[in-house]
């Protein structure tokens, strides 16, 4: 593994964002730890949290589909 520069850590959370956006909670939790690091844009404690935030939201969400979807069988 080598040195990740400034732009590919740009690339990366223009990349993660796209895919938290669709909800991806991978990218999402990517996302916040960057905002949180500074990594990639300014470091931003509020966007990490917020970030975090949809990322529980989601990740409940996909959990209750993934029961409901159960249930019904």
């Amino acid at each position: 593994m080598g040195e990740v520069s400034p732009e590919q850590d740009v690339k990366a959370f223009n990349w993660y964002r796209k895919a938290a956006e669709q909800g991806n909670v991978k990218a999402q939790y990517n996302l916040g730890q960057m905002y949180a690091n500074g990594e990639g844009v300014p470091e931003d404690y509020v966007e990490a949290y917020a970030t975090f935030v949809r990322l529980a939201k989601n990740h409940a969400e996909n959990r209750l589909s993934k029961k409901e979807i159960v249930k019904a069988q």
